[in-house]
């Protein structure tokens, strides 16, 4: 029994050893089986996080694209916007000049008409009574001299609108001088004065004809509109503020009717007195603009008017 009981103590150790070696055995194939998951886990997680790289880089460059296209599309909005306002605008402007335009044939041509018909009915008058033909002559001689006047006037408002000339720097001092002087040979007024504060101002890029136009309409309609029983006193003052220039050109005439006072640069807008053709500050309003500046009436008295002219120092 002894013998029998070894034996079989011994076939069961061996037994479980066998049992032990498979258990370890199909252990390691697990843990094998483990480890070769783990790794397909791994790769998988990274090949995960590549992905989760690659969309938030795909997503960064839309949003990029997203918002590049954005703002391009609302620059092209703004550009067509503008260009759009600006087509009105000329559009606006060309309408502006037809009428303008239109109005100024219109009453041209009625001006002239007027000295036309006289000519001829002096010239009928001359032919009818020869001996008394010489008497007519000076009649003659001045209505000639109004339609003289007027086909100058006409080339003149016509020449300042076409004017073309390349901005440059002037003395506005010497300039201001000479259109004063060719204001008083064209009103025949050589007692006018002109008291000029431009110390501040000594240079500005601007168009010199232009700008001499400019003053040379305003000084005109001020010596016209002066009382006879007083001297024409013209003060430019030039005041530089920022890089704006302001002329504040004041006189001593009988300033403008309230009346017409919101049209005065509209053309062929006259006082009571009837006095020029209506076009002085439509001119200057004109050239103010052509120079990139602006005019207003700043003062207007039964003793005199001062205008402002804003121009861009450069």
């Amino acid at each position: 029994m002894t013998g029998n009981s070894k034996k079989d103590q011994e076939q069961t150790l061996d037994s479980l050893k066998q049992r032990n070696k498979v258990l370890e055995e199909e252990l390691k194939a697990q843990e094998d089986m483990l480890s070769r998951t783990t790794n397909y886990l791994e790769v998988l997680q990274e090949k995960l996080r590549a992905s989760n790289e690659q969309l938030e880089t795909y997503n960064h460059t839309l949003e990029e694209k997203v918002v590049a296209r954005t703002n391009e599309l609302e620059e092209k909005n703004i550009h067509l916007v503008k260009e759009n306002k600006e087509k009105e605008a000329y559009q606006h402007q060309l309408e502006k000049a037809n009428k303008e335009l239109n109005d100024f044939m219109y009453r041209t041509s009625h001006d002239l008409r007027g000295p036309l018909t006289n000519t001829l009915g002096l010239l009928e008058l001359m032919e009818n009574n020869p001996q008394e033909s010489p008497e007519y002559l000076p009649y003659v001689k001045n209505v000639v001299n109004q339609m003289f006047q007027m086909v100058d006037f006409i080339h003149y408002v016509i020449y300042s609108k076409s004017l073309k000339e390349t901005p440059t720097y002037i003395a506005p001092a010497k300039i201001l001088e000479s259109a004063f002087d060719k204001a008083k040979t064209e009103t025949d007024l050589d007692n006018a004065k002109l008291y000029l504060e431009t110390s501040q101002v000594t240079s500005l890029y601007t168009l010199p004809k232009a700008f001499e136009m400019v003053f040379q309409e305003l000084f005109k309609n001020s010596i016209k509109f002066t009382p006879t029983v007083r001297t024409a006193q013209i003060t430019v003052k030039a005041e530089l503020e920022s890089k704006t220039v302001h002329f504040l050109v004041a006189d001593n005439g009988t300033g403008i009717e309230n009346e017409i006072e919101g049209h005065i640069y509209d053309m062929f807008v006259k006082g009571n007195n009837n006095k020029g053709k209506g076009l002085g500050l439509y001119l200057v309003k004109a050239m103010v603009e052509k120079i990139e500046g602006a005019i207003s009436l700043i003062n207007n008295t039964k003793n005199g008017t001062t205008f402002s002219i804003a121009l861009p120092q450069s």
